[in-house]
């Protein structure tokens, strides 16, 4: 299965996908997931913020503190899992079979370059729908 088809997104530029899915120090492409991955947490804070202030939360202590335990690495590296994402991901030589903390730091990296992209590529509309598929077990 392609990857496109696991996220439930098809990429208009290819060469975002390819970015997001870059890591840092492979550098096989000319980029890689850093500005993605940057714009990506920008995006899933908005769009986690949106959704929580949507549901009712309005205190704004709580409506971060909802929003933080949902953007831990944890469950970042979690969703990556459950979207089967590894397969995909260029690795560095050096983290090759990576395994714990690396692991989990690698796919909740990427799973932020993926949304970031989704936003780079189809804008706001599209990032939110991947973040509430994604998210909604999480979500309250």
């Amino acid at each position: 299965m392609a990857i496109e088809d696991l996220l439930g997104y098809f990429f208009f530029d290819p060469e975002v996908l390819d970015q997001a899915l870059t890591r840092p120090v492979r550098r096989v492409i000319s980029c890689d997931q850093l500005i993605p991955g940057l714009l990506g947490e920008a995006v899933l804070s908005v769009i986690l913020i949106d959704l929580i202030r949507r549901d009712g939360i309005n205190d704004p202590k709580k409506l971060i503190h909802t929003k933080d335990s949902i953007m831990k690495r944890e469950i970042l590296a979690a969703i990556g899992e459950k979207l089967s994402i590894w397969s995909f991901i260029r690795l560095a030589a050096d983290e090759c079979e990576p395994a714990g903390e690396l692991k989990s730091m690698i796919l909740a990296d990427t799973l932020l370059a993926i949304i970031g992209g989704v936003f780079i590529d189809g804008g706001y509309e599209p990032a939110e729908q991947r973040v509430r598929r994604w998210f909604s077990e999480y979500l309250p």
